[in-house]
């Protein structure tokens, strides 16, 4: 036995210790006895592993006795076990832990303990152990950090290759301060506005296509009255003749088509680029109608009134704070939109939400836009991301500097399981929830102040290619011997008479995006949704027809593009034939919409639920039709989990807090109005 002095280790004990102790991946082991040997009376068994033989890697305590305290730690060598050190810990070395622990972690690191009695083989199976799950631990922030680095690349690239900056939304002018823009914006994703020469005034109207037309066919008139050649000159002004009369005869028709359809003009700084309805970018809203949201009827959020302004913005009503959420619901996909809102408002974005969530932190995905407590910053995720001290610090110090009528910029992009956040150019805030909620609406929270939303999109995220655009034998069959289908510029077209092309595998609920382009003027096709599995033209069915006639609306529902067939009308916002159209749609349960060209067109719900999974169809529904359809992908939702448990309810903190705020103020009010 050999005794040694406060945080002096003698060499006879090192030598002691390097040949009586088990030795593991270069670490000693100072295991502790087993119950059955005897321990000197007084002392407490206290284990603990010597790491490189030379240095305890042990809680301070160890390295010798307190001062209030007389006598010296010892180490006692038992055969078969190693050797064990004893010793009396400080009183409050450690206050989490009790004064005599049996126990103490290991090494520094170490998340295991060694408890008296446990044999080599049992302190190999823990260290393996936890090596392991070091390892996993490692690998997650590897994945972390690539997925980080993978999404700003991407973004870094689209920005670069495919928008460009416009007049209207141009960003703040960097400094050496600042932090590099690599947000992809929502004003990148929108055609740019038409430039108004100077000598024009700023505040004029954009001219409409059949304005710009008439406009161009002057100008080239006037163009070719300038020739010198009246041979050449006669036979161009014939020819524009005819062009003008051809496209008159077509305003014509369209204007006779267009009597008793329900038209709807996207606002032109609502129009998103060819680039982005192609990448799958859609509308949430439209800039001039709540088309596609509804306000909570029921719960504590109920009575909330929202209002179109200015053709592109939605604004919330202070006296009336509440929920509005979407008429669809959504999976995987991305988000992304601008807001102002007042200094001490209190606004969020409910992710995969119940039309009545019940409790903000388990029954969907609560992101802060706006809040008046510095612990809850931008873009945090109350009650499932914890937020440091360093996050609240900054959230402060930018709400203090910050322009009260700044517009801020959200992108919450959800994959799978992994939840992403970023808010202006901040960095990303990343949630990694192991059991998550599946699918639900899209909610805007406004409990207090005014909040201003604009340029709201959304894309689908997870998506499964249908046709690889160079054979469908394996994921498609068809049936209807008349319609020939061919692969024509990796584009699947149906011709030469009625048919129906059906996918092999069934869908529940999902997203459906894909490029059509009708041949023939006034043509036809459809998109059966849930159908029966080899049983032609079942389930719900969406039209395709971009010029539908008087006759055809007045021959039956649903005949306008983007609308269900016999059930639903749509919208009519005047698709083209001979071109590709973008169609979009979303089926959650009972409940279906529409986007056509990236703008919403119609919405529907089942009350009966009469098919709940099923194929997808492309039909030709003419004997002299044809119609192409390409880039056709699928994204399906993931199943509704069960809600997780948490520690808290801070909705009730937020909520009745400011319920209670506004009544003490009416009462004020009536108070000061009686005297």
């Amino acid at each position: 036995m050999t005794a040694f002095t406060c945080r002096v280790i003698p060499l006879s004990a090192v030598f002691c210790l390097l040949f009586n102790a088990n030795t593991i991946d270069g670490q000693i082991l100072l295991t502790p006895p087993a119950e059955s040997v005897p321990v000197p009376a007084g002392t407490p068994q206290t284990g603990i592993i010597v790491g490189g033989g030379s240095s305890f890697a042990a809680p301070p305590a160890m390295y010798g006795v307190p001062d209030n305290t007389a006598g010296a730690a010892e180490t006692t060598p038992y055969p078969g076990t190693g050797t064990y050190l004893y010793g009396q810990p400080q009183p409050k070395a450690n206050p989490g832990l009790p004064a005599y622990s049996p126990s103490y972690s290991a090494p520094s690191g170490s998340s295991f303990r060694i408890r008296p009695g446990m044999t080599r083989e049992e302190i190999v199976r823990a260290m393996a152990e936890e090596r392991r799950m070091k390892n996993i631990e490692q690998e997650e922030q590897q994945d972390k950090m690539w997925q980080n680095f993978r999404v700003k690349k991407e973004i870094q690239k689209s920005v670069a290759s495919l928008f460009q900056e416009t007049e209207s939304f141009r960003p703040k002018q960097l400094t050496k301060d600042s932090v590099p823009q690599t947000l992809e914006t929502t004003a990148e994703l929108l055609k740019e506005t038409p430039k108004v020469p100077d000598t024009v005034k700023r505040d004029a109207p954009v001219l409409s296509e059949d304005e710009r037309i008439a406009q161009e066919v002057k100008a080239k008139r006037e163009a070719l009255e300038k020739l010198e050649d009246s041979e050449q000159k006669q036979k161009d002004l014939e020819a524009l003749k005819r062009r003008e009369e051809a496209r008159q005869r077509w305003q014509q028709q369209r204007a006779e088509a267009e009597r008793g359809a329900n038209l709807f003009e996207i606002p032109p700084s609502l129009r998103l680029k060819d680039q982005a309805l192609k990448d799958g970018w859609c509308l949430l809203f439209d800039g001039k109608t709540l088309f596609g949201w509804r306000s909570q009827q029921e719960g504590p959020y109920a009575g909330g009134q929202f209002t179109a302004e200015d053709g592109e913005t939605l604004c919330s009503n202070p006296e009336h704070p509440g929920l509005l959420y979407t008429t669809a619901q959504f999976g995987d996909c991305t988000v992304m939109f601008e807001y102002q809102a007042e200094k001490d408002a209190e606004a969020f974005l409910l992710l995969r939400t119940p039309p009545n969530p019940k409790n903000l932190h388990t029954s969907c995905y609560t992101i802060v836009l706006n809040s008046a407590d510095p612990s809850r910053p931008r873009g945090s995720i109350p009650g499932r991301l914890q937020v440091n001290e360093t996050q609240i610090v900054n959230a402060r110090r930018r709400r203090e500097n910050e322009d009260p009528n700044e517009w801020h910029r959200l992108k919450a992009q959800f994959d799978a399981n992994r939840l992403q956040i970023t808010v202006d150019n901040d960095e990303p805030a990343n949630l990694l929830d192991v059991k998550p909620l599946g699918y639900g609406y899209i909610g805007l929270l406004v409990t207090k102040g005014t909040v201003r939303f604009r340029m709201m999109l959304w894309k689908p995220g997870s998506e499964a290619s249908l046709f690889d655009g160079v054979s469908y034998d394996n994921s498609w069959r068809t049936h209807g011997k008349a319609m020939k289908v061919a692969v024509l510029n990796s584009a699947l077209q149906l011709a030469g008479g009625q048919g129906v092309l059906e996918t092999r595998s069934t869908f529940g609920n999902f997203v459906f995006q894909g490029e059509y382009s009708i041949a023939y003027t006034s043509g036809k096709g459809n998109v059966f949704l849930r159908s029966h599995p080899r049983e032609p033209q079942t389930g719900y069915t969406v039209s395709l027809q971009n010029f539908p006639t008087r006759q055809d609306r007045n021959g039956g529902k649903g005949v306008d593009a983007g609308a269900f067939s016999g059930v639903k009308n749509a919208r009519y916002t005047r698709p083209q034939d001979q071109k590709w159209n973008y169609l979009t749609i979303a089926a959650a349960g009972r409940q279906f919409q529409t986007w056509v060209n990236g703008v919403p067109v119609c919405e529907m719900t089942d009350k009966e639920g009469r098919f709940t999974e099923g194929t997808i169809q492309l039909t030709l529904p003419q004997d002299d039709g044809n119609v192409q359809f390409r880039n056709l992908r699928i994204s399906p939702y993931p199943p509704r989990m069960e809600k997780t448990k948490t520690m808290e309810d801070w909705e009730k903190t937020t909520y009745e807090a400011q319920r209670a705020e506004r009544k003490r103020k009416e009462e004020e009010k009536e108070l000061d109005e009686k005297k």
